[in-house]
């Protein structure tokens, strides 16, 4: 629900017609204004990155978890331990240099 006391700003922008008509067909899809399909998107799009950012903090959480996992099933030493870590580090930033 919107704050009525929170303090708002215009913005103006300008749109191909295309982009312009598909918007406002949207809007009317959906009974609402332009105003409010661009404010939607933009709070779909600020939730994404921090959707993202969620994701990435997940998988680095699972690596060193699985990673744990693997060097006490397999009985890795302290030095075992630190060596794999070593390996494993230089081989995903390998990977992640690959991908990019």
């Amino acid at each position: 629900m919107k704050n009525l006391r929170e303090k708002q700003k215009a913005v103006t922008t300008r749109f191909p017609t295309r982009d312009y008509l598909a918007l406002g067909e949207m809007a009317e899809e959906r009974n609402t204004t332009i105003a409010e399909v661009v404010r939607q998107a933009w709070a779909a799009y600020s939730s994404e990155k921090d959707y993202r950012q969620a994701f990435i903090d997940l998988e680095q959480s699972l690596v060193a978890k699985i990673f744990e996992v693997c060097c006490s099933v397999s009985g890795l030493s302290e030095l075992e331990r630190n060596e794999a870590k070593a390996e494993l580090i230089s081989r995903l930033h390998r990977t992640d240099k690959n991908e990019h």
